[in-house]
């Protein structure tokens, strides 16, 4: 048997020393429900709020969260030879111009998002005319079947 197992897991209370603390496992319930019994934020993950209760026990002090950094998407019109971007989002702006060209019956299938996600560079032409031989394709399948 290891140590970990001999030992019984403490009890997380404000006095607990954060070495032993970091020491056990402790669900993140636990976690949450640690921190709002002493005023420490209960945002983040697991990760997070593991920190945040070690550096409270370890010095008394309440650490902020760190916000998160809202990444920056400027304000592009889109048209048909604008290019694909690395890391496309599927949004409203994407959305409206998608059905722009492909009519109000347009939505974001698997096929047509994984083509978007493996083709960054090339422009919104080809993936219009990608989309359109995704759907032929789903409907000669289907004829076929």
């Amino acid at each position: 048997m290891d140590k970990k197992a001999k030992q019984s897991r403490p009890e997380l209370r404000p006095d607990l020393n954060a070495m032993i603390f970091l020491k056990f496992y402790y669900l993140k319930e636990e976690l949450v429900e640690f921190c709002r019994l002493n005023q420490l934020s209960t945002q983040g993950s697991k990760t997070e709020l593991t920190d945040r209760v070690a550096y409270f026990l370890e010095t008394g002090l309440r650490k902020k969260p760190k916000r998160q950094k809202t990444i920056y998407q400027p304000n592009v019109n889109l048209t048909l030879s604008t290019l694909i971007e690395k890391n496309i989002s599927f949004s409203e702006k994407h959305r409206v111009f998608f059905k722009q060209y492909l009519g109000d019956d347009f939505h974001f299938n698997v096929k047509f998002k994984k083509w978007l996600r493996s083709n960054s560079g090339k422009t919104y032409q080809e993936a219009i005319d990608a989309y359109k031989q995704i759907l032929f394709d789903q409907e000669s399948t289907k004829i076929y079947k």
